[in-house]
């Protein structure tokens, strides 16, 4: 099983202490893109933070 959990998410913790743990890059079954677009300026301040992000498999059409 896979989830998707950036460090900072409100989840991380929960998922690390129930046997989730980092797939390195080489074993990962994708490759990720991900296409956004800002409603709010100035965009490169907001998207270029990673702390600013929060994914979920809702998020996703790879499923």
């Amino acid at each position: 099983m896979i989830a998707w959990c950036l460090e900072h998410s409100p989840n991380h913790r929960a998922y690390r202490s129930n046997g989730f743990f980092p797939l390195p890059e080489r074993l990962r079954p994708i490759e990720l893109h991900v296409g956004v677009r800002s409603l709010a300026a100035p965009a490169e301040a907001n998207l270029g933070n990673r702390r600013n992000w929060y994914l979920s498999y809702l998020d996703s059409d790879t499923v």
